[in-house]
């Protein structure tokens, strides 16, 4: 029986985190960005790899909202219910970067208490709503700006599927990177305030719809009869795609072109989703690993960048670095175990019952 996941964006989902993960390290390490040549950087391109994560959550939530049959139930629980979904998901690992960034700033601190207070509405994952001064975790901006992206879209996508999938999404999300990048020159910092609302958010509704459209082409693709030919040509793009898009990451190519990017890996996510792969390449518990492992690595990097300047500050250049992911890796396996062992109790009581 194939694997409901899709190794090869698993693969890439771990490769894309890596980049983000990457890129603040390689500041950490080196002040700024490290140009090693004109053509190879030490991933200084790399946040862009957070706009592959909404399009792949714009493509699953067509992809979930393609299958809801409403049934009774209304626009409004159906969004809830996978909303909430969404949220359990992240849950755990969010409660464990928190509760041990909690600690650093208890041990490292200088005000415990306003470090605390001023960061409280980011333990609700409420960072990018305006409410909040600083974040206990900086990198989960993304997490904040996509559930109010989806808040907004899967609703629509409940209403009229076809509608914000093959219009609404293409125009929209068209029009909103493109005014992004002339108001801000690329896709915006996280910490970026607009007339109404953070610029991130803004991104996030963006390339979220993106990926719904990336989806309905998608479906179109595999209900069509392709010569051999054909889909040979659609693999050849499909790669090109990945290779650019994974080029650009440690490129030296100016950050205003990584709205370029964007659609290079809508068309790559569009096409890898189209097809089934067999092979074992892709698909093997060691990828799905990785692409499961790449939500803790995301959001447990914080922890390990904070102790290795607490505690490492006199490291420098690849040493750091080196140093610093090991940390995280070590750090986001804990949180991974842990909570892999919470789950498998939880199954296990509850067969018992």
């Amino acid at each position: 029986m194939k694997s409901k996941r899709n190794g090869k964006i698993e693969l890439l989902r771990f490769f894309f985190c890596m980049s983000v993960l990457l890129f603040h390290i390689g500041k950490d390490a080196f002040g700024s960005n490290v140009f090693i040549n004109d053509y190879l950087t030490v991933f200084a391109r790399g946040r862009s790899g957070v706009e592959f994560f909404f399009l792949v959550s714009g493509f699953l939530a067509a992809k979930s909202a393609s299958k809801i049959r409403l049934n009774g139930d209304t626009i409004g629980r159906n969004s809830f219910n996978f909303i909430l979904k969404k949220i359990n998901s992240i849950l755990p690992y969010h409660i464990f970067a928190v509760m041990v960034t909690v600690v650093l700033f208890f041990i490292y601190g200088n005000n415990f208490v306003m470090d605390i207070v001023k960061r409280l509405p980011s333990a609700f994952l409420l960072q990018r709503t305006g409410m909040c001064d600083r974040d206990f975790i900086t990198v989960e901006w993304y997490i904040c700006s996509m559930l109010l992206a989806l808040a907004i879209i899967f609703p629509l996508l409940l209403k009229n599927f076809d509608l914000t999938t093959l219009v609404i999404a293409p125009v929209a999300s068209s029009l909103m990177i493109g005014y992004l990048k002339k108001t801000y020159g690329a896709m915006p910092v996280s910490d970026e305030f607009a007339t109404f609302t953070y610029s991130c958010n803004i991104r996030a509704v963006a390339v979220i719809l993106l990926g719904c459209f990336c989806f309905a082409i998608s479906e179109k693709i595999r209900e069509a009869e392709l010569s051999r030919l054909k889909e040979i040509l659609l693999i050849i793009i499909e790669n090109g795609c990945w290779l650019v898009s994974m080029y650009f990451m440690f490129s030296g190519f100016h950050t205003s072109y990584d709205s370029y990017v964007i659609y290079f890996m809508a068309l790559g996510i569009t096409l890898t989703f189209s097809r089934d792969f067999d092979c074992k390449i892709y698909n093997n518990k060691f990828v799905y690993f990785l692409g499961a492992f790449s939500l803790p690595l995301y959001l447990c990097q914080n922890i390990a960048r904070s102790i290795v300047g607490y505690e490492l500050d006199s490291l420098t250049g690849y040493t750091r670095i080196a140093v610093t992911v090991s940390l995280a890796v070590i750090i986001s396996l804990i949180a991974y175990i842990l909570w892999n062992a919470i789950k498998k109790l939880r199954l296990k009581r509850a067969v018992s019952k």
